[in-house]
């Protein structure tokens, strides 16, 4: 084999390994976006069936969040 077709070997491996890896990046990408657009429509769903408690679990959620910042901005004045 000379090294014209041991380079052409090489290059159309390195080519099928990067067309591989494309195609599983966007098979992922698109998992992923589904997983979101679901998410999304309960979430939704949920806060239209019950508006109180997701209000409360918000604000449950923004209170614990504020509570960690305060803890950890405080330790690393201190």
């Amino acid at each position: 084999m000379n090294t014209a077709n041991t380079f052409s070997t090489i290059s159309n491996k390195a080519n099928h390994v990067v067309e591989n890896g494309l195609a599983v990046v966007e098979r992922t990408a698109d998992r992923v976006v589904d997983s979101a657009h679901h998410a999304t429509d309960s979430t939704v769903r949920y806060i239209r069936q019950e508006p109180v408690k997701a209000i409360l679990v918000a604000a449950a959620a923004g209170a614990l969040v504020a509570g960690l910042l305060a803890i950890f901005g405080r330790s690393r004045h201190e």
